[in-house]
């Protein structure tokens, strides 16, 4: 299972990123190749740089770790949540 402590040292280590989307004007979370949404409108109307400057670290975490345990929780995205936890696990990031 992924936990709010690695997703927040996956992001101090720069394993986990928040990144401008290659699709629309938004910011995705990247781990590995892979990206997707989360949860906050906010992050629909500015670049990620602009997102980060403005949004407390741990709202990132949690708004990150709830998009992760959607996925968790649908086994349509099962392939999705795995790729992401060995991901981070063969990161160094437990």
């Amino acid at each position: 299972m992924i936990s709010k402590a690695m997703i927040k040292s996956g992001m101090e280590r720069g394993v986990v990123q928040l990144v401008d989307s290659p699709i629309s004007h938004t910011v995705v979370c990247q781990i590995g190749e892979d990206w997707f949404y989360f949860a906050d409108k906010r992050s629909w109307r500015c670049s990620a740089q602009e997102y980060t400057a403005t949004t407390p670290w741990y709202s990132i975490v949690n708004y990150i770790y709830e998009a992760l345990e959607s996925f968790f929780e649908e086994d349509k995205y099962d392939e999705d949540y795995s790729y992401y936890e060995d991901f981070l696990r063969s990161n160094g990031i437990e």
